[in-house]
């Protein structure tokens, strides 16, 4: 959507893709500016068994190349909103956090994802000493 904030008026919305997406986010660095990518989640392919189409999948579309890479979690498990940590001299790469309940298990992890290899298995999945409900919302905070 491009919208005119003096006026409060849509100029102009458009489909870009033809997938369900939720809790997009972009590079810190890149809010209220022109930017590569959008990461967020989404129910996956048709690869998901249907109960796993919530949220079984994290995608990041880039609107340079138009190209959509897809991660799926697995079955039986469900992803929250991705958070990115940019590397400082590549604001549009980095690391891209999201917390898994694994519903099998009644367990739930932080998956680390390098961003240079979106599709590519996490880098690190850390688990966690409690679940953490789905529709958590987290940030990333550098220290």
């Amino acid at each position: 959507m491009r919208i005119n904030p003096t006026e409060g008026k849509l100029l102009e919305a458009k489909d870009i893709l033809d997938i369900g997406a939720e809790f997009p986010c972009v590079a810190d660095e890149k809010v209220g500016q022109k930017w590569r990518y959008t990461t967020f989640t989404t129910g996956g392919s048709q690869n998901l068994h249907a109960s796993d189409k919530q949220v079984g999948a994290i995608a990041r579309y880039d609107y340079q190349t138009q190209n959509l890479e897809m991660f799926e979690h697995g079955k039986d498990k469900y992803c929250s909103e991705p958070a990115m940590s940019s590397f400082k001299d590549d604001p549009e790469n980095g690391h891209i956090f999201s917390v898994v309940y694994d519903a099998a298990a009644h367990s739930s992890e932080i998956w680390i994802q390098d961003s240079r290899n979106f599709e590519g298995e996490p880098i690190c999945k850390l688990a966690l000493p409690e679940v953490v409900p789905l529709g958590f919302h987290g940030k990333w905070q550098a220290k």
